[in-house]
């Protein structure tokens, strides 16, 4: 008896091929190197019957912990309904010797339908991170792919890619691609979606490709907000878009809202609409720009901006009425320290400013005459004139004044230099002994004056018109203090100029001299004719 049962016992373990080796399980093999070591010849499976246990089967680790308790990871499949058959991974604790002992946390669960092919995965967590899926790569690479689709052989990607690059700023970069992947070949062309980038140190970088669509779907009204927080407040700039009876309206803002509800507002920035009853052109639409506007350049191509009517040869027209209050381009401001208008041209060869009536400076008052430049300068109210600057060169800068008197006057650096008579027009210099040092008395200058070569000449601009004066090289070996010789500003030779200014006292200087010499000879001539008045008496004797 004792035989037969380990003949049955051998040919039971013969036909299920399980070996057992060292304490280790063997299935299909007869040296298994671990615990339990299953091997088949073409398929290897391993199968969990449910039928006696209403469909749900299990397979669990477990790790003996304490005195009465295990814990470990339980895997559970549930087949008890076709239509809904679920598969479930736990984590769990098991205590001996109570009812209902097994506590089951979910970790991770899929649920689908074999009829349908309809699959749905849910992950669970608790801890700090609620809800996390990590997808860890290889390389500094990972992603998520999803296929809604495949056609032919072609699979209709969506995939999410991450890569950490310690070569360029060792930036991390996430990447939102589609993609027609061709499994046959294992190719694909990518077309880029989105990027975000985060470089090292905390700067971040986002990029769209495409058309970035944002719908209001069942509401007239969308909105994409730029939000940046402060201490205080959060402020947003709004950019919406509305629909109401038929016209649409683009409105850009900042929206100010105070931290712990210390109060709100809305400012607009610029708004456009598209009803052609306020377009001036009866087309297109209408915009409203709030605020000050400032900009380094404006571009207004193929046809001009005008207010009433079209112009052919300007971009920007200005047309208005001829009532006298009305006015083309009025610009006003309030704060010193603001230009209310500022033109420039950074091309030498170009005109900034270019005018066919009068231009008024500093008054509204427009005089019978066209003059092309009237500057109104009021010595009541506004002490000073008009001012040619030299750059930043402040001392350089010379001024043009009217006195209450009607003198025309000539400052430099706010210095008086000069002034013009109101009535014969003489200009008067500077020569106040207070503005002057070194002052010493001339010395004889009469024998250089006799030197001097007075000419007469033409200016080769004009030679129908005669001048008299002196040649500035031949006078500078005489009197080098009268002549000036001032550069070029075309990279021409230099020019000498003579100041005759000053050849006027020069000559009242050999005046002097030669009057000396008259005196001594008009004395000596009266000795002369005493003595010959003398001689005349003696011979009369």
């Amino acid at each position: 008896m004792k035989a037969l049962f380990i003949y049955v016992i051998n040919m039971l373990l013969f036909t299920t091929m399980i070996y057992a080796q060292s304490g280790n399980v063997g299935i299909g093999t007869i040296y298994p190197n671990s615990t339990l070591e299953v091997l088949g010849n073409s398929k290897t499976r391993i199968t969990l019957n449910s039928d006696n246990s209403s469909g749900i089967s299990s397979l669990g680790f477990k790790l003996f912990e304490g005195v009465d308790s295990y814990r470990g990871w339980l895997m559970e499949s549930n087949l008890s309904d076709a239509n809904a058959s679920k598969y479930s991974m736990y984590d769990y604790s098991y205590l001996i010797g109570l009812p209902d002992n097994e506590n089951k946390t979910e970790v991770y669960t899929v649920e689908g339908n074999q009829f349908t092919s309809n699959y749905n995965h849910k992950w669970k967590g608790t801890g700090k991170f609620d809800n996390k899926l990590s997808i860890y790569g290889d390389n500094n690479f990972s992603s998520l792919i999803f296929i809604p689709a495949t056609v032919g052989v072609l699979e209709k990607r969506i995939e999410i890619s991450t890569n950490y690059n310690t070569t360029a700023n060792y930036k991390t970069t996430m990447n939102l691609n589609f993609l027609d992947f061709d499994s046959l070949n294992e190719i694909g062309i990518i077309e880029s979606m989105y990027t975000a980038t985060h470089f090292n140190g905390g700067a971040q970088e986002h990029k769209f490709y495409g058309d970035v669509v944002i719908n209001s779907t069942n509401s007239p009204f969308s909105s994409l907000n730029l939000e940046v927080n402060s201490v205080n407040a959060s402020h947003f700039i709004y950019n919406t878009s509305t629909l109401y009876n038929g016209l649409i309206t683009y409105e850009t803002g900042e929206t100010y809202i105070a931290n712990n509800g210390g109060g709100a507002y809305t400012n607009p920035l610029y708004s456009a609409t598209s009803s052609p009853s306020l377009s001036p052109s009866g087309l297109g639409g209408s915009h409203w720009m709030f605020g000050h506007l400032q900009t380094n350049g404006l571009s207004i191509a193929d046809v001009p901006f005008s207010t009433t009517e079209y112009d052919e040869n300007s971009q920007i027209s200005v047309m208005v009425g001829t009532s006298s209050i009305k006015k083309g381009i009025n610009v006003q401001t309030n704060n010193n320290e603001i230009t209310s208008v500022n033109i420039e041209n950074d091309n030498d060869s170009g005109t900034a400013l270019h005018t066919k009536g009068s231009i008024l400076v500093n008054t509204t008052y427009k005089p019978s005459q066209d003059y092309a430049l009237v500057v109104r300068q009021d010595s009541l109210n506004i002490p000073y004139g008009v001012n040619l600057r030299n750059g930043s060169q402040v001392a350089s800068n010379w001024e043009l004044y009217i006195t209450n008197a009607g003198d025309f006057q000539l400052y430099k650096d706010t210095s008086l230099k000069g002034a013009f008579d109101n009535v014969s027009g003489n200009y008067t210099s500077t020569s106040d002994r207070r503005l002057k040092t070194n002052i010493t008395n001339m010395g004889s200058i009469l024998p250089s004056i006799l030197k001097l070569l007075p000419k007469s000449y033409n200016y080769k601009t004009d030679k129908t018109k005669l001048y008299h004066g002196f040649l500035a090289q031949e006078l500078n070996l005489l009197f080098p203090e009268l002549v000036k010789e001032i550069p070029s500003r075309d990279q021409e030779p230099s020019t000498m100029l003579v100041d005759y200014a000053q050849i006027s006292v020069l000559a009242i200087k050999a005046i002097q001299e030669q009057q000396e010499l008259i005196s001594l000879q008009n004395e000596k001539i009266a000795i002369l004719e005493s003595m010959i008045q003398e001689i005349k008496l003696k011979l009369d004797e």
